[in-house]
C-alpha cells in the first residue's frame, strides 16, 4: 500500500509575534515540524546575524542522534527564551578544559583537540577560577554521558553556554536549525 504523506501549513500566534510551521512526514515516518524564528542576540556570529529569521526542525532529533557541528535551538528552562547555539561534543566525545598560559581564561579541548571560536582563536571562557564545565569534567571522568550535548557559542566569553552552564541534555533541545547553506 502506498505510504500517504501528510502536509500541514499554519500560522500560529506565539508570544505576541506570527510564527510559521510547516509539519511533512517523510518515507521513514520521521514527521518533519519546521517553525521559523527570529535570532535575538549576537551569539553566533558567523553563522546566524543579529535579527536574522532561520527556521528550525522541531522533530529532527526524534529521529536523528545530534551531530558535531549541529546548530541547535535549546531551551532549559521555560521562563527562559530559547537559544541558539552549535553542538560542540556529543555522547562518547572526550573533553577538557585546561587553563591558559597566562591563567586568565579557560580553553576547551573535545578528542584532543582545541575548540575554535567563528574567527579560528582558541574559544576561551572564565577567570581564575575553575569553571562549571570542569565540575562536569570531573564527574563524568572527561567523557559525555548518552543524551548530552555541549553546546557554545561562535564566539569566545559566550553567554548561556556549556563554557558556564555544563553540558546540556538533549531533552533541553527544542530542534535543529536549518541554516541557509543546508536549504539549497
Amino acid at each position: 500500500m502506498a505510504r500517504i504523506k501528510r502536509i500541514c501549513l499554519g500560522l500560529v500566534i506565539l508570544s505576541g509575534g506570527l510564527a510559521f510551521f510547516y509539519y511533512h512526514e517523510d518515507r521513514r515516518g520521521c514527521a518533519k515540524m519546521q517553525k521559523t524564528f527570529t535570532m535575538d542576540d549576537g551569539e553566533l556570529p558567523g553563522v546566524l546575524a543579529q535579527g536574522e529569521r532561520f527556521d528550525v526542525d522541531l522533530n529532527w532529533y526524534s529521529c536523528h542522534g545530534p551531530q558535531q557541528g549541529d546548530t541547535v535551538l535549546f531551551q532549559v528552562a521555560k521562563q527562559m527564551p530559547p537559544k541558539t547555539k552549535i553542538v560542540r561534543a556529543i555522547a562518547g566525545d572526550r573533553f577538557d578544559v585546561r587553563q591558559n598560559q597566562a591563567k586568565d581564561h579557560w580553553n576547551i579541548f573535545v578528542n584532543d583537540r582545541m575548540v575554535l571560536d567563528f574567527q579560528g582563536q582558541p574559544y576561551s571562557f572564565g577567570g581564575a577560577s575553575s569553571p562549571t564545565l570542569a565540575l562536569f569534567k570531573d564527574a563524568r571522568k572527561g567523557r559525555m554521558r548518552e543524551g548530552e550535548v555541549m553546546l557554545l557559542s561562535t564566539r569566545s566569553f559566550g553567554n548561556n553556554d556549556s563554557g558556564t552552564m555544563g553540558v546540556f541534555s538533549m531533552r533541553d533541545v527544542l530542534g535543529r536549525v536549518i541554516l541557509k547553506e543546508r536549504q539549497k
